[in-house]
């Protein structure tokens, strides 16, 4: 098991220049030109006592995954999950593209489904100032629960509040972070309806 092809395949029986996005090889579906990304990883993983069960990774970005791409792609056909976990993720999206994140996060969460997420709340002006002048700027951004709270409206989500600590490893390790104190707090958070899908409608734009 290992990378294989990417969600698209066009054959060809020899090279016929370089394409963007695409690598021209001999593949699981013959010679010729596969997509680069969104790429899938099939594999498989000792659960238990269960012998095996497969384990499917996309790589690509999350805002062009659909459950039409998983479903066609990996081994969950019906293209949506009952669980998805996200450190990093979130925080890592500049603030005008949340509601966007929002929107592909909803799209692939089942009714009744549940994230998990981990975020990092800092105050974002105490970030210093470099000897040029310059504030240094995230990621990670600081995503406070007013802001999950306002992306995930009650109505359509249920929100947890998991737990908060410090996150040391940050403020001594990135030197942007010095002398700011940066919490990690993980949220549970359950979509209730398709209601979900309505409101999350709202955040998507067209990506160029």
């Amino acid at each position: 098991s290992g990378w294989v092809e990417g969600a698209g395949f066009e054959p060809a029986q020899e090279f016929q220049g370089g394409r963007r996005g695409e690598v021209f090889k001999l593949g699981a579906q013959g010679l010729g030109y596969y997509t680069d990304s969104p790429a899938v990883w099939r594999g498989k993983v000792r659960a238990g006592n269960r012998t095996t069960m497969p384990l499917h990774v996309i790589q690509a970005d999350m805002f062009d995954v659909t459950p039409d791409l998983v479903s066609t792609a990996t081994f969950e056909d019906r293209g949506k999950f009952d669980m998805m976990y996200d450190r990093g993720g979130l925080d890592s999206v500049p603030p005008p593209a949340w509601e966007e994140y929002v929107a592909a996060t909803s799209r692939l969460l089942r009714p009744g489904g549940r994230l998990l997420l981990t975020v990092t709340d800092y105050d974002q002006a105490q970030v210093p100032i470099d000897p040029t002048g310059r504030r240094w700027s995230p990621p990670p951004f600081s995503v406070q629960e007013g802001d999950v709270r306002r992306l995930f409206p009650l109505g359509s989500w249920d929100i947890e509040v998991l737990g908060k600590q410090v996150d040391e490893e940050l403020s001594n390790g990135n030197p942007a972070f010095h002398g700011v104190i940066v919490s990690e707090v993980a949220y549970l958070i359950t979509k209730k309806s398709r209601a979900a899908d309505d409101t999350a409608a709202g955040g998507r734009k067209s990506r160029m």
